[in-house]
């Protein structure tokens, strides 16, 4: 998989001066839950502009969740999102590589999943 290719134009920062978005698919290829063993996954992810100016929706088979864009810089990037049932919150470097967790309110639980995400073209 190609590696992310990040810039003002390719995906939205925490500052105004990157206030664009593309389309940005991830892959997750592995799924943890609490302290078990991890296991394979295949949870595919999209990431565009929200609505409203300065969300970013993630789209996923289940569901399509809004949240916020932050992050220091244009090589470490962060997604936030908060519903009645759980956070959300995805991290992704310049390389590609990402990582997604799911904190659920019921019970409490956490779900991880480890992967990568590209910009589409």
């Amino acid at each position: 998989m190609k590696a992310v290719v990040f810039s003002a134009t390719a995906l939205c920062a925490a500052t105004p001066a990157l206030a664009e978005w593309v389309t940005v698919a991830c892959s997750f290829k592995t799924q943890c839950y609490e302290a078990d063993a991890c296991d394979d996954a295949a949870l595919l992810v999209k990431l565009s502009a929200g609505d409203t100016p300065g969300t970013v929706q993630m789209r996923s088979p289940e569901e399509t969740v809004i949240g916020t864009p932050g992050g220091s810089d244009t090589t470490s990037l962060t997604w936030i999102a908060e519903t009645e049932t759980a956070v959300h919150l995805m991290s992704w470097g310049a390389d590609g590589s990402a990582r997604y967790s799911l904190h659920l309110t019921l019970g409490p639980a956490v779900v991880s999943y480890l992967g990568s995400c590209e910009a589409e073209k």
